[in-house]
């Protein structure tokens, strides 16, 4: 089939992109629409029975990444196009000519634009939940430094990624994990800690269901620096004492949603499954 094919084949549905996270393993509560399964994704969902239009993106071309589908339609980049000639469906797409986007960028971006090209109102990332190979800029360099701007302001918190293409408002992710929990982090003027703290926190198997990000530096964070968590600035005042955070933690208590809540350090080095051990 033609790329062409698939324009507005799902016209105003909830398209789901789905990742090769742990939690693929055992999340299963789909919402009618399309899912985009990337690489082996694609045999859990096809485990799963679902009545949904399924699409099987294998774009890079890596033996140990191409995994050939039962049943799904098989979306295949121009690099990828000599793998399963024999099945079908089958599209092979050019992402510089049909999606529009740099030669080579990752595979999610390319399901973001497929999701464009079907008419899809908005997309439910699943199982982004982990760092995949030894790309250890994984969230950084794809989801949040997408240089073709398909990404657009969107939260990511929760193992689930709600976004909205151009125009809509983003919406906060859910959680498939553990209990309901509230973190809070207080800064100031600590730009490069609070960017790894970020980074680090993006990077955990299990993430909060909100973080709470006090801000009373002379000079605040930027919307890049926080996007996605509950920020909230707190103007310093000259009657301020020498240290803040006393004023601060009160100030964070204001908006706390969850009965469960950890404290994380603007300036801690976290490991990836700090909040399993809490």
């Amino acid at each position: 089939m033609e790329f062409s094919s698939v324009t507005d084949r799902h016209c105003g549905e909830v398209c789901y992109i789905v990742g090769k996270g742990p939690s693929v393993n055992s999340f299963r509560d789909y919402g009618p629409g399309p899912i985009i399964a990337l690489n082996e994704s694609i045999q859990r969902l096809e485990a799963l029975n679902l009545s949904n239009p399924l699409y099987s993106l294998q774009q890079d071309g890596k033996p140990q990444c191409m995994v050939r589908p039962e049943r799904a339609t098989l979306l295949l980049s121009e690099q990828s196009q000599n793998y399963f000639k024999d099945y079908t469906p089958r599209i092979v797409y050019s992402q510089t000519k049909d999606l529009k986007i740099q030669d080579k960028i990752i595979s999610a971006v390319s399901a973001i634009e497929f999701a464009r090209a079907f008419g899809c109102k908005s997309i439910v990332f699943i199982a982004f939940d982990a760092v995949t190979g030894k790309n250890s800029d994984y969230y950084d360099n794809s989801l949040y430094m997408d240089p073709a701007n398909s990404l657009v302001r969107f939260q990511r918190f929760g193992n689930i990624i709600k976004l909205a293409l151009r125009g809509m408002p983003a919406r906060l992710g859910e959680r498939i994990h553990s209990a309901p929990f509230t973190a809070i982090t207080l800064t100031g003027d600590r730009h490069l800690p609070f960017r790894l703290c970020y980074r680090w926190m993006l990077r955990q198997t299990i993430l909060p269901s909100q973080w709470i990000v006090i801000d009373d530096g002379q000079s605040p964070l930027r919307w890049s620096e926080y996007a996605g968590s509950d920020y909230h600035r707190r103007e310093p005042r000259h009657s301020d004492p020498d240290h803040t955070i006393k004023l601060n933690m009160l100030e964070a208590l204001k908006h706390i949603k969850y009965d469960n809540v950890l404290i994380f350090e603007d300036d801690d080095c976290m490991r990836l499954i700090i909040v399993n051990r809490c």
